[in-house]
């Protein structure tokens, strides 16, 4: 049975899995066997002795590395929480000044109607800033993630496609 190593664990895993039993990683595409032992005699070929030419070694696929989340960014992931907390804070206050508009509306509708709409005017724009500004955070800092993810896969592509034209 043919097993391939998941680059973020070093974990076996079956060559038809598309991701890591251990940390759920996405594995590589296990390369057909045909175009493995292609590249392994093309790369031995030319580097091995004369004499060595005709032996064929075995083939363990060297760890890479890969991206792991610093703390780089931990100050901006605090900030975006930290306007979503502060979002739902403002819900529940705007809730509290419903709940008191509709309690002046006993006595005056009037009192009660212009109540419920200065909560209505003051917090809708608060809610929406904080939203908009932890939901952009969380998309630059996907963006981010993705683009070093992408950066990395194409290293290990630029690297296997340089083993081979060798």
């Amino acid at each position: 049975m043919e097993l391939i190593l998941c680059p973020n664990c070093q974990q076996e895993n079956q060559a038809n899995a598309m991701f890591c039993g251990n940390c759920g990683s996405r594995l590589p595409e296990a390369p057909s066997s045909e175009a493995q032992s292609m590249v392994q005699n093309a790369v031995w070929q030319e580097s091995s002795p004369p004499a060595f030419q005709g032996v064929r070694p075995s083939y363990t696929p060297s760890p890479s590395p890969t991206y792991s989340p610093s703390r780089k960014y931990a100050a901006l992931q605090g900030v975006a929480a930290l306007c979503a907390t502060l979002s739902i804070g403002v819900l529940i206050l705007a809730g509290l000044g419903v709940l008191g508009s509709l309690i002046l509306m006993t006595d005056s509708f009037l009192a009660g109607f212009g109540a419920l709409f200065l909560v209505a005017i003051n917090a809708t724009p608060i809610y929406i800033f904080l939203r908009v500004v932890s939901e952009s955070i969380f998309v630059i800092l996907d963006i981010e993630s993705n683009t070093r993810n992408a950066s990395i896969s194409l290293e290990r592509m630029e690297k296997l496609l340089g083993n081979v034209s060798k």
